[in-house]
């Protein structure tokens, strides 16, 4: 499968798997995809299920019918420590500079291993 324009830009940025200079090893989405049902299907037990299961879901994967969340794309199967979720929403900070700062250290993990946050703030006075 080929990608033209931003689509191919949105792909090599976000979701090709890249070396650590940061360059593009996936140049399609095919390889990709390969790389993500390879992983998605390691939790099988027998290596005949794996085989089943990582064809199945690149037949599922393969024109985009069926889409992971874009943490999954970027990260299963590359070996980095990273979160599949792409969202979490974490507790109101305490109304204090402890509780803020409590709050920001949370975030600031999350968003370490590639997560997004999301928080309510009205637990803070105005």
């Amino acid at each position: 499968m080929k990608l033209k324009g931003l689509s191919q830009k949105v792909f090599l940025d976000r979701y090709s798997l890249k070396d650590k200079k940061g360059k593009p090893l996936e140049k399609t989405p095919d390889k990709m995809i390969k790389r993500v049902s390879r992983a998605v299907a390691e939790i099988e037990t027998t290596p005949k299920n794996k085989k089943h299961w990582q064809k199945e879901f690149e037949y599922a994967m393969t024109g985009f019918k069926y889409v992971p969340g874009g943490r999954i794309l970027a990260g299963a199967g590359t070996g980095f420590q990273v979160t599949y979720y792409n969202c979490f929403v974490i507790t109101s900070p305490l109304d204090s500079r402890d509780g803020i700062l409590d709050t920001l250290k949370q975030m600031v993990e999350i968003m370490d291993s590639g997560g997004g946050v999301g928080i309510n703030l009205s637990s803070l006075r105005p």
